[in-house]
């Protein structure tokens, strides 16, 4: 009889390994945008995964696109969310701890709606003498287009040690500060300047997740 139990265990044990085996095999990091009323990709930070094919997100960045409030209750141990109102959400909407996710091309178009609020956003990054930019797009860059701009203020003390920053040259970036609409950069060139930088990192491209995806499969 405890044989057989000990044979029972084995094979208990033996199923679970397996299992965890099959279901880590299951997780991948994903690429997918995710839309909002078909108008608008919400962009996020941290990776999205797929696990057993359903879409996980991260779900602090998603809430505060939505106008969630999210809170974590360390007495009760558990995640609460506060639908908030309309005008609780605009107040909230282009403070440092919540930018707005805007296109390039809207800063471009209509610089004022943003003035003085935090933005996010991406573009192609450089890093030069009288020459921080993030450009619309790589023929913007390439042709030195400063119109299809918005300027950087880059300090010393610069999000990103600078050198770092430069070899993201020509590439695609995801940068995060606050907009001034009136400062336009360097022989005021430029359509705009994002100050107060607290973000400045390559963007990570279809390519790239492929990459990674093909690698946590090894």
């Amino acid at each position: 009889m405890k044989k057989k139990r000990r044979i029972i265990m084995c094979m208990l044990i033996g199923m679970l390994i397996i299992s965890n085996i099959v279901y880590a095999e299951q997780i991948e990091r994903v690429e997918y945008p995710v839309l909002l009323n078909q108008t608008g990709v919400i962009e996020f930070k941290k990776p999205l995964f797929t696990i057993n094919d359903s879409l996980y997100v991260p779900l602090r960045e998603l809430s505060e696109q939505l106008g969630i409030g999210i809170e974590w209750n360390e007495g009760k141990k558990q995640v609460e969310l506060k639908i908030e109102t309309e005008e609780k959400m605009n107040e909230r909407r282009g403070t440092k701890e919540n930018p707005i996710y805007v296109s390039i091309i809207n800063l471009i178009a209509t610089p004022y709606k943003y003035h003085n609020q935090y933005v996010s956003f991406k573009g192609v990054g450089n890093i030069e003498f009288e020459g921080n930019e993030v450009y619309l797009s790589k023929e913007d860059w390439a042709y030195v287009n400063t119109k299809n701009a918005i300027a950087l203020e880059v300090k010393n003390d610069f999000c990103v040690p600078l050198e770092e920053a430069k070899q993201l040259n020509g590439q695609y970036v995801f940068v995060e500060g606050r907009f001034n609409a009136e400062y336009k950069g360097h022989l005021s060139g430029c359509s705009g300047e994002l100050e107060d930088v607290s973000s400045y990192y390559k963007k990570m491209s279809r390519t790239d997740y492929e990459e990674l995806n093909e690698m946590s499969r090894e």
